[in-house]
């Protein structure tokens, strides 16, 4: 890491004030502050530490009025990569004595084949002891498992190996295929951050091999949004508890107050036990939410509220089946936002009416995330099943000149209505 700044242990201190700066761009250092979301005497040092990963975004800053606005510059032209994913990059190891060990560990294996008290032996001579208090073979056994099981090390019996470097058999033009698939793939599909880093394994090769051009990414990828990657540590942590069928200590605010809603102070944090079932991504929003059981109650909670989790213990078959049947028919017609409603599904129909713009019910069928278009007697109508009507109201005003919405067991006619006149209202008395 360059400029001598060290990592954090801990992503969770950085997310919050990275998302703010990417997502919106509009809060000062006294904003940060005021919205409680990290100090002043904090805010120059963290700020640093996320321009040393990203320094061409330090121009980019906006400055009014005496305060200094830092932004991220997001270009169509480069949607194609997931740079987002660097950040990453700042949750490190101890610089002091964990990463020097580890580092020493593995040039050892390169070496040689090893075992666990082989290694420690070879270490000792080098001088080395423990990284965290433990006794210096627990910790290397602990770290040699964990290397192995992502991949870094291969294991014969008791012995360990550095496992073979799969980038140093491709030929030039298998490398570029392979990156192309992997940017393609991480592109548009979900989790991503993966894909940044074996792209940079592959930049990493071309520089061994003597290749210090850039190879920008061929790919353009409209509406791709990368918030979601912030989240993404988080979810790789539930994914492996999920399919382990385990319950999950999960660290989370509690409902906001007023006066936590309105920044005045933070929303107090709890630790609850859930057992997640399913991670769900809002692609549009990139906005990743965690689908599991709280006790007997199904639940749906956003990732952005939750700050670390930890696995639990796994529970029993019978149980994990009743879960994932009870969040499948609780959550099957309830999208991201909704309120978590009970009973039956509230129909949403609405008559379209694209004749006068033709190419607006190609976007209207683009945005589409709940329900379908069907036709019935020469009429297109829009179609949804849902179990809170209010989630469709930005959706269906956004589209309102060109579709009539039918009566039903909801409001929306009415409350889209009050919306678009109160709009009205606004822009008539804010009018020069």
């Amino acid at each position: 890491m360059g400029k001598n700044i060290t990592g954090r242990r801990q992503y969770e201190s950085i997310r919050s004030l990275l998302s703010h700066i990417y997502l919106y761009g509009f809060f000062s250092r006294e904003d940060f502050e005021a919205a409680n979301i990290i100090k002043v005497k904090s805010y120059d040092q963290e700020l640093r530490l996320i321009y040393d990963i990203f320094p061409k975004d330090e121009q980019n800053a906006l400055v009014r009025g005496g305060h200094k606005y830092p932004r991220m510059e997001r270009l169509y032209t480069e949607s194609g990569k997931y740079g987002l994913s660097g950040s990453y990059s700042l949750y490190t190891m101890d610089e002091q004595k964990e990463l020097p060990l580890t580092l020493s560990m593995l040039n050892g294996l390169a070496q040689k084949p090893a075992t666990a008290p082989e290694l420690c032996s070879r270490l000792e001579k080098e001088g080395k002891s423990d990284a965290d208090g433990t006794s210096l073979y627990n910790w290397v056994l602990r770290h040699l498992k964990d290397l192995a099981s992502a991949g870094y090390l291969c294991k014969n019996g008791s012995r360990f190996a550095v496992s073979p470097d799969i980038l140093g058999i491709l030929s030039e033009d298998e490398l570029m295929q392979f990156e192309h698939f992997v940017t393609f793939a991480s592109g548009v599909g979900y989790p991503r951050a993966t894909g940044y880093f074996i792209c940079e394994q592959v930049a990493h090769e071309r520089y061994r091999r003597g290749d210090t051009h850039e190879h920008p990414s061929p790919f353009l990828l409209r509406h791709n949004t990368n918030a979601n990657i912030l989240d993404e540590d988080l979810v790789y942590q539930l994914l492996d508890i999920i399919a382990q069928h385990a319950e999950a200590e999960v660290k989370w605010d509690k409902l906001k107050t007023e006066k936590a809603v309105q920044g005045r102070v933070k929303p107090a944090a709890e630790t609850v036990t859930l057992l997640p079932v399913a991670v769900r991504i809002d692609t549009r929003l990139g906005r990743w939410y965690l689908l599991g059981m709280r006790g007997e109650m199904p639940t749906m909670v956003r990732l952005g509220s939750i700050h670390a989790v930890k696995k639990g213990k796994p529970v029993s078959e019978e149980v994990w089946e009743h879960a994932v049947q009870t969040v499948a028919d609780t959550f099957t017609h309830t999208g991201c936002s909704g309120r978590i409603t009970y009973g039956d599904t509230t129909e949403v129909r609405a008559e379209l009416h694209f004749d006068s713009a033709p190419g607006m019910r190609t976007q209207f069928e683009r945005e589409i995330r709940q329900g379908q278009i069907i036709e019935q007697d020469g009429q297109e109508y829009y179609c949804a099943y849902v179990n809170d009507p209010g989630e469709l109201v930005p959706f269906l005003r956004s589209f309102a000149p060109w579709l009539r919405i039918l009566p039903g067991e909801h409001d929306l006619d009415s409350r889209i209505s009050s919306h678009l006149t109160q709009m009205l209202e606004n822009l008539e008395r804010n009018m020069p």
